[in-house]
């Protein structure tokens, strides 16, 4: 594991971390977001500007996501049927008069974290394996 792979780790680590105590202090982030937000855009827009050109692009800098799942058949197959299933659930909630609202945060955090969250993995993977073979050149 070479110095970039270690610290896309610790980089990916230290996000989980976070994400686990956000989780777990869920009562107070709720409580809190209207002060926490602006800092949390600030640190959000920070380290985007200090990770550079490496954290662009789908497993590689400048990949689109189009060409990023034409590589992938299975994850092609995947986005569509979750598309499907969403257009599908989000089609007969309407036509039931489900009160979509009150549920918003749940089902964009259900219906697009599914939709992405393989994606994401997948190109992380990739991004692990080409940093790796970038220092064996």
């Amino acid at each position: 594991m070479n110095k970039k792979q270690k610290q896309l780790i610790i980089n990916w680590s230290v996000l989980l971390i976070l994400f686990i105590f956000a989780l777990i202090n869920y009562q107070w982030v709720s409580v809190n977001w209207e002060w926490l937000r602006w800092p949390l855009l600030l640190l959000i827009f920070i380290v985007y500007i200090l990770s550079g050109k490496e954290t662009t692009g789908w497993g590689a800098p400048g990949v689109k996501l189009g060409s990023f799942i034409e590589n992938y058949p299975l994850l092609k197959i995947w986005v569509a049927i979750c598309t499907f299933s969403i257009l599908l659930f989000l089609g007969i909630s309407v036509a039931n008069g489900v009160d979509l609202i009150e549920y918003s945060g749940t089902i964009m955090l259900i219906g697009l974290g599914s939709l992405i969250l393989p994606l994401f993995i997948v190109s992380e993977i990739h991004r692990y394996k080409r940093l790796g073979n970038e220092s064996n050149k």
